[in-house]
Formats: C-alpha cells, sequence, structure tokens
C-alpha cells in the first residue's frame, strides 16, 4: 500500500515556507512514500525533488491559478511559463486543460468548493478528477471536502487528497492510499489515481499555519502595510484554532481518519 500527499507547496511557491529538502526530510519521517510537489503555476519545486528524489515516489506537478478554480496538474513535464498567457493573475482554464493533455498529464481540480457551491459544469467535463480532501479547508470549510466526496461519486470521477501544506508542520495531514506495491512506477500510480473508488486519509491543519503563509505573500506583496494585516489574521487563527481543538465537534478530523469512496 502506497502513501501520497498529493499537494503539497515549496519554497518555490510565492507563499510556501519549506524547501524541496525539508519536504523530502519530513516525508521520509512521517512514512510516507511519496509526494507531489504542486507549487503555484511552477514546475520548479518538482524538478528539483524528482533529483533529490533518492528512493522517494515524485509525482510531477503544478497547480495552476485558472479563471476556474485552483487546478492541480499531475504527471506533467514543465509549466505553462513561455507558453500560455495569464490575464489578471490567472490562466485560461480550457488552455491550461489541453496543455496538461498534451503532455499526457491528469487535471484535478484543488479544493473545488472551498468559497462557492457549484464547480463550473463545463471545467468538471474536463478534469480527471476532484481533490476531496483538503487540510487547509477543515477548520473554516470541510463542507466543501464533502460536497467533493460527493460530486466525485456521482460524477464517476478520480479523486486524490492531500495537505496543502506549506508549512512543515501541515505535511502529511492528508494523502491518497494505492493498492501498489513500492516499485509500482509512475505509470501504475497514474492508472490508480483516475480510479474511481479506493481510499484516503484526512485531517486538520490549523488555521494558523495558513494565516503563516498568509503572512508570507502578503508581506511580499503589500510590504510593512500586509505584515501588519497579516499578523493579525495569524492572531485570529490561533484564536480560532484553540476553539475547534478544545470543542468536542470534529473529532475524527482532529485525529484524522481513513475514508472509502
Amino acid at each position: 500500500m502506497l502513501k501520497i500527499d498529493m499537494h503539497v507547496h515549496s519554497n518555490h511557491s510565492f507563499d510556501g515556507l519549506m524547501s524541496v529538502d525539508d519536504i523530502l526530510r519530513k516525508v521520509r519521517k512521517l512514512g510516507l512514500d511519496g509526494v507531489a510537489i504542486a507549487d503555484h503555476n511552477s514546475f520548479a519545486g518538482s524538478l528539483e525533488a524528482m533529483a533529490k528524489a533518492d528512493g522517494l515516489i515524485i509525482i510531477p506537478a503544478v497547480e495552476y491559478s485558472t479563471d476556474c478554480g485552483h487546478m492541480l496538474a499531475f504527471f506533467v513535464c514543465s509549466d505553462a511559463k513561455g507558453i500560455l498567457r495569464q490575464k489578471n493573475g490567472k490562466y485560461n482554464f480550457f488552455e491550461v486543460a489541453k496543455l496538461v493533455k498534451s503532455q499526457g498529464g491528469l487535471l484535478f481540480a484543488a479544493h473545488p468548493y472551498k468559497g462557492r457551491k457549484n464547480f463550473p459544469p463545463e471545467a468538471l467535463h474536463l478534469v480527471d478528477g476532484l481533490e476531496v480532501f483538503n487540510s487547509r479547508c477543515v477548520v473554516r470549510h470541510q463542507t466543501s471536502n464533502n460536497m467533493a466526496q460527493r460530486k466525485v461519486q456521482e460524477a464517476g470521477k478520480g479523486f486524490c487528497a492531500g495537505s496543502d501544506a506549506h508549512t512543515p508542520k501541515e505535511l502529511g495531514n492528508a494523502c491518497r492510499f494505492f493498492d501498489l506495491p513500492p516499485k509500482a512506477g509512475l505509470e501504475n500510480i497514474k492508472k490508480a489515481l483516475a480510479e474511481t473508488s479506493g481510499s484516503y486519509f484526512g485531517k486538520f491543519s490549523p488555521l494558523s499555519c495558513y494565516c503563516r503563509s498568509d503572512l508570507l505573500a502578503r508581506r511580499k506583496r503589500d510590504g510593512f502595510a500586509g505584515l501588519v494585516k497579516g499578523c493579525l489574521r495569524f492572531a485570529a487563527g490561533l484564536l480560532i484554532d484553540a476553539k475547534y481543538i478544545l470543542s468536542r465537534q470534529n473529532k475524527d478530523l482532529k485525529t484524522g481518519k481513513i475514508y472509502e469512496i
């Protein structure tokens, strides 16, 4: 049985707080078999990880910002730089889908229902699957994870689960299980990822971790004003985390649970 965290960010993302070396070290410590480093609009993290894998399974990946939401491109060989153009910081979804298919990759919608009740039908038709558990969605948006799982079952799509880790504390909080031997190879994992049934593990990531990476992004973008706002959000995140952890609800999400589809 392989355990792979399918959604992790390195410092090749504008808001990532882990180097690739940090990620690979933590993946080994956690006993995971592999990881998909899917940096924002960048293939650099995956490329570096593949060169340093030393026995770990590295799923080559990118997380694209598109006009239909964030998309995880798996088993690709590059990003869209120099190929596609962005408009207002986002790529055209249909152009991204075409590029990913041309590279023989799979396209999955990341946290597809976070902050919205509907996922664009035209996008659902073209994606290979949905992210059914994102650890960063639990504290405020666990309903969105539940909606994604239901949609996978309704639409007969593949599924993935990932921590969406930007900090070490989050890594491994969600992962997809693959009923495959350790040396199965990427092609077999790719086939298994497209399957519509299987299992995954999910656990919440503290909101303060999100606020910490958000602080970094705001500082880079807005300078001192962004730093102040980011610090306030981080403090609020600590308070919300404390309330969530102390509540008697969602015990499974606090300790982690294996889910079946």
